[in-house]
């Protein structure tokens, strides 16, 4: 899980942001491919709140896709 400590963005904050990104992008990915919930859990940091938002989003677009 991805959260910063204070409110101010610190360098290390800013990697935290750039890996959250980057999971985000390998989750959507993986869920494209039809990859199982708990392996895509397994390669990224996400939790599963935080994917299931993500499997929200994919399925959005995949609708958007197909209309």
């Amino acid at each position: 899980m991805y959260k910063s400590k204070s409110g101010h963005l610190a360098k290390e904050d800013g990697q935290n942001y750039i890996d959250f990104a980057r999971d985000i992008k390998v989750a959507k990915y993986l869920l494209r491919k039809k990859f199982p919930f708990q392996q895509v859990l397994d390669a990224t940091n996400l939790n599963p709140k935080e994917l299931s938002m993500v499997i929200k989003e994919v399925r959005k677009e995949a609708n958007y896709q197909y209309e």
